[in-house]
């Protein structure tokens, strides 16, 4: 990958990846008095990557082309950037900035609609009501319409979705939570033995802020293990035939739920991974599980 960022000069240039749970350093330089850089990261690596400058500014970028190259003045300055010979990342950039316009307006939609139906001042303004809700319709159609654009085997295509759902997630429980129940079907219906979640710096956010999502819908303790369970319950399905993500997506999950005093959720994960004979767990692993379980 090459590039000129002039106001970078003389900097130290990076480039990190991840690795499921862990990041990985793909490459290193130092930009030339113009600002000119080249950083040569593994052939063999697929993915999200983010671009490091030394004054700590930081840009999300695809890894899937040979000889990419970035043009701009700062990372910053992210309306100035231009890729060349990087699909994937011009429409991953066109697609950030429509989706920041398309969730502003649908957020001030969302308060218009709230604030329509409840207040009795506007009670009779069905017109209006009904405006508002063809509005967010449509925008998200036309969200809809640019995923649905983007070729099919890009990697791209398979990673917005994810990174809009975890974005989205905290705002859901704070102001919609009429959106958990959809929520709760994609993850449900994730393939997570998918190679695509190793490199995308979302596997831990994605799984965590789900487990999040399930705490704060706003029902009984018990409904919510029960809910808990359900997903738990996936992963292990999903994942029995993979033992090393296995392993290492419980022994991640006892951890966050310990930290969050969950633990009839960390009984459930032990009881069932312990009765499961088709998955081969480590045996601190197991050590772990046995303590919950007894």
């Amino acid at each position: 990958m090459q590039g000129n960022l002039p106001q970078h000069a003389g900097q130290e240039i990076s480039l990190t990846g991840f690795e499921y749970y862990k990041t990985v350093d793909l490459a290193t330089t130092v930009a030339d008095s113009l600002g000119h850089f080249s950083l040569d990261y593994p052939k063999n690596y697929t993915g999200m990557a983010l671009l490091n400058t030394q004054d700590k500014s930081s840009l999300v970028l695809t890894i899937t082309t040979e000889n990419s190259y970035l043009k701009g003045t700062h990372l910053n300055e992210i309306d100035r950037l231009v890729f060349a010979n990087s699909p994937d990342n011009t429409k991953f950039a066109a697609y950030a900035k429509a989706q920041g316009a398309y969730g502003n307006a649908l957020s001030a939609w969302r308060y218009l609609e709230k604030l329509y139906q409840k207040n009795a001042l506007f009670a009779d303004q069905n017109q209006v009501q009904k405006t508002i809700q063809e509005e967010q319709q449509r925008i998200q159609q036309e969200d809809a319409d640019f995923i649905a654009g983007i070729d099919t085997d890009s990697y791209v295509r398979w990673f917005i979705p994810y990174r809009k759902a975890v974005q989205e997630m905290p705002v859901i429980v704070r102001k919609q939570t009429e959106r958990i129940p959809e929520m709760l079907l994609q993850f449900r219906s994730t393939n997570f033995n998918q190679p695509n979640f190793k490199t995308s710096g979302l596997f831990k956010e994605f799984i965590e802020g789900h487990y999040l999502l399930i705490e704060n819908m706003g029902q009984s303790l018990d409904s919510v293990y029960v809910q808990m369970n359900i997903s738990t319950q996936h992963l292990i399905d999903n994942l029995q035939e993979n033992d090393s993500l296995l392993n290492s997506v419980a022994n991640n999950l006892i951890n966050y739920f310990q930290k969050r005093s969950l633990f009839s959720a960390n009984k459930y994960l032990s009881v069932s991974l312990l009765n499961n004979t088709q998955c081969t767990l480590s045996w601190s692993l197991v050590t772990k599980l046995e303590r919950y379980r007894k």
